[in-house]
């Protein structure tokens, strides 16, 4: 098979939820995040920015997932609003023509060994000491960026995306669709060459 080697000038990464971020690379600049925007044309004007300023933008996005447990009292109503907000950036990225990744969160948090595993007797982590961890993290890989609660699991994503696309861009192909193929061509420079 013949693939186009995907060598996107922007690599962006979503954290959809509402209290989640934006965060992208263009070339070589060091990673700036927003926060994921409120309102539906924010989210329009942003990644329209992105695109003008990116002939080739590569996008991972955070998958949302309904499951069984979540079937419970007010978190189903948070969950099924998460994924009509899932649903509305994925179109966005659509009218936008930037091709995107859908991420489990389990498949990026695994890449970067953020799965803490609870041993028989111990108590599970908080959500808010697995916040922690994600934040402490992200501010060893970016240390100079001001890491927040809000952008850190952004910026994650954004590393594992950096990661697979330097070290496994065969995953990368496997997920792209493939009429964002044409998107990505040969002459164009890598988002880390100057």
């Amino acid at each position: 098979m013949n693939q186009r080697k995907i060598t996107p000038d922007l690599i962006a990464a979503i954290d959809p939820g509402a209290n989640g971020a934006i965060a992208h690379y263009f070339k070589s600049d060091h990673p700036k995040t927003v926060g994921m925007p409120k309102e539906e044309s924010d989210l329009h004007d942003y990644l329209r920015h992105l695109r003008t300023i990116s002939q080739t933008p590569l996008l991972f996005l955070e998958r949302v997932n309904l499951m069984g447990q979540d079937m419970t009292g007010g978190k189903a109503f948070r969950i099924q609003q998460l994924l009509g907000q899932f649903e509305r950036i994925k179109t966005a990225l659509r009218l936008n023509r930037i091709p995107y990744i859908e991420v489990y969160p389990a498949t990026w948090q695994s890449e970067l060994n953020l799965i803490k595993r609870t041993k028989k007797g111990e108590e599970k982590e908080t959500n808010t000491e697995k916040k922690n961890r994600h934040k402490e993290m992200a501010s060893r890989i970016f240390p100079d960026i001001p890491i927040t609660h809000q952008n850190a699991d952004a910026l994650l994503i954004l590393e594992f995306g950096v990661r697979k696309l330097i070290g496994d861009p065969t995953w990368i192909q496997e997920r792209l669709p493939k009429q964002a193929a044409s998107l990505f061509p040969k002459e164009v420079k890598r988002y880390d060459e100057k």
